[in-house]
């Protein structure tokens, strides 16, 4: 598509969706069949601290560092949903998006791509665990792999994203000790590195040993709290692996 065309559907989006898309409190862009992006709101672009004029001339694969599949994806999946690492100004962040493929006679646009940064679910997370409230439900409904341990290392919640990842029941993770997933990481390694679990933060890329023994690499961020008193490690999965 043309950027005389681009510019063109920019101003039809902002007239007809622009009042709605602009008070969503996420990242919001359209894009069409091979990327280009057609509309965003003004919250992806604070979001990513990028001039608007210079939006409308990137493509998703650029300012998201997707691989080009994702939209060979799409043809088949009506949504894809996953984190992945943005580096912006020199500072990695870690964020959670959701593409979604629209269905319709259009051919101008392909879909669209809702987007919000880890640290507001970090936030999200402080707040629950502060208020010690049901996190089983929270994590139950995250868009991305998540497990939770005690303080001696112990799984004691996992979503069903995460089970999937690894090919287990949530049954048979329940009470199984974090390096026994954890291919790199051994019990004095993980111990060593979470002495103040309460207060931890960490990204790692590991690899987890799946069910079968084989392994998957994946991006991971920890973020401990307390729940009734005790403290907890709450992990969230990159559900999209690195090609």
């Amino acid at each position: 598509m043309t950027q005389h065309k681009i510019k063109h559907k920019h101003k039809v989006f902002e007239k007809h969706f622009s009042y709605v898309i602009d008070r969503i409190k996420s990242g919001f862009i359209f894009f069409d069949e091979v990327g280009d992006i057609l509309y965003y709101n003004h919250y992806f672009s604070k979001l990513f601290d990028i001039d608007p004029n210079e939006i409308i001339s990137k493509n998703i694969m650029d300012i998201l560092d997707l691989k080009e599949s994702i939209l060979e994806h799409l043809k088949h999946q009506s949504n894809i949903e996953f984190t992945n690492t943005i580096d912006i100004n020199d500072v990695e962040i870690l964020f959670n998006i959701s593409i979604t493929r629209i269905d319709n006679q259009s051919k101008d646009v392909f879909g669209y791509i809702i987007i919000n940064s880890l640290s507001s679910m970090e936030r999200q997370v402080d707040d629950l665990l502060m208020r010690e409230l049901d996190t089983q439900r929270m994590i139950d409904e995250a868009l991305i792999g998540v497990f939770m341990v005690d303080v001696k290392h112990r799984i004691i919640r996992t979503n069903k994203t995460f089970c999937q990842l690894l090919d287990y029941k949530p049954y048979e993770l329940h009470n199984l000790y974090s390096w026994t997933i954890l291919n790199s990481f051994t019990k004095e390694t993980v111990e060593t590195a979470f002495v103040d679990m309460a207060h931890a933060t960490n990204i790692v890329q590991t690899d987890f040993i799946k069910k079968d023994g084989s392994l998957i690499n994946l991006k991971v961020m920890g973020k401990g709290g307390k729940i009734k008193g005790e403290p907890v490690m709450i992990y969230f999965i990159d559900t999209f692996p690195k090609e």
